[in-house]
């Protein structure tokens, strides 16, 4: 839908770039918008991102957390423990299900993303293909949030209330970011370890994030695991 603004935007450019010089500058860099190349499809594409990727980021770990957390929602968690699989596949085989959803998801996805991008432009580089993953690797470290959330948090009211405050939270972390404007705050901005900026300037993910997300989001999932295990179900 967002990119289907596109060409209001551009048939409007006079009386948006008018609107948009009276912000002040912070507010612009906090919401993504850059004047220079706002017009140009990959720009408008990068300011798209931040919004599509608080909607997936909201989806991503919403799913995790209904999908780890339903046994203790419904009180059934001793329920599930009665049948003839170990902790340890059902962790595996939930933990599938979330990445089965979210390859779902980013199908139709890369599908408008790419006609968008080859309607407006004349080809499709590498440094394209990399941006367009960028929304379902970004979407993995949520899920690992949502995991997390849904194994330690003794209860879960409502999993699609815990994946928008994830997501929120994390919008919030990665404004700060763009406010500031210092490098350190990219580290603790889940929104940002996998940007198209960074993609667009060097041609390649921005190798300190991606190790940072990698790291992060093994961590959380052994955590949950070892909790998952070993943890003891109320009855």
């Amino acid at each position: 839908m967002l990119y289907g603004f596109y060409p209001l935007v551009v048939n409007s450019r006079a009386a948006m770039e008018e609107m948009l010089a009276s912000f002040p500058p912070g507010v612009l860099a906090a919401f993504s918008i850059n004047l220079d190349d706002l017009f140009a499809f990959a720009g408008y594409s990068r300011m798209v991102y931040l919004y599509d990727a608080l909607l997936a980021a909201i989806m991503a770990s919403g799913t995790a957390t209904a999908i780890f957390a339903r046994e203790k929602q419904n009180k059934s968690s001793d329920f599930l423990l009665t049948k003839p699989l170990g902790r340890s596949e059902i962790f595996v085989q939930k933990l599938a299900a979330c990445l089965m959803l979210i390859s779902v998801l980013n199908i139709p996805y890369v599908a408008v993303y790419m006609a968008s991008y080859l309607h407006y432009t004349s080809s499709v580089t590498k440094p394209d293909l990399f941006t367009i993953l960028c929304l379902f690797f970004m979407q993995l470290v949520f899920v690992s949030f949502g995991i997390v959330a849904a194994v330690f948090m003794r209860r879960i009211r409502s999993s699609s209330a815990a994946g928008v405050s994830i997501g929120m939270f994390a919008f919030l972390l990665s404004m700060v970011y763009s406010l500031s404007e210092k490098d350190m705050f990219r580290f603790v901005s889940p929104l940002s370890y996998f940007s198209p900026d960074a993609v667009f300037k060097t041609g390649r993910y921005d190798m300190p994030s991606v190790a940072t997300a990698v790291v992060l989001m093994l961590s959380l999932i052994a955590a949950a695991y070892v909790r998952f295990t070993t943890a003891d179900v109320p009855a």
